[in-house]
This record gives structure tokens, C-alpha cells and sequence, in this order.
């Protein structure tokens, strides 16, 4: 799930990469809590670091105007 929502977001048009990436973070917590010794933990915490990095900066990035 982690790595599907994150796939999805990378398809998504700019100003709806946003709840993609937050439902990667989720994902991620979810596994975390079910599967706390899981063999892919390592590359679990790799996806969820990008896709956090990717929302701080999309929430701190001014929003276009759609007039120009």
C-alpha cells in the first residue's frame, strides 16, 4: 500500500500529489504498528521520508494562480 499510494501521487497532477502523499504517510504508520519487525521496514521508511519531504514542500510552495 505504502509504495502504490506513493506510485499514485508521482502520476498525479501537481495540486492532487497532496492526499496521495498523505495517505502514503498513513500506510506507512499503519504498517509500522502491524508489522514492527517486517523485513521491508528499511524500504517502507525510505518511501515515507520522500513522500514527507515531497508534502512539507508542496505545502510550502505558493500557490499558482489559475488567471495567470
Amino acid at each position: 500500500m505504502i509504495k502504490n499510494n506513493f506510485a499514485v501521487s508521482e502520476n498525479q497532477k501537481t495540486e492532487k500529489k497532496l492526499p496521495w502523499l498523505e495517505e502514503t504517510v498513513k500506510s506507512y504508520y499503519t504498517f509500522v504498528d502491524k508489522y514492527p519487525k517486517s523485513r521491508y521496514l528499511k524500504e517502507a521508511e525510505k518511501t515515507f521520508n520522500l513522500a514527507t519531504e515531497l508534502i512539507n514542500k508542496l505545502k510550502n510552495e505558493p500557490i499558482k494562480s489559475q488567471n495567470g
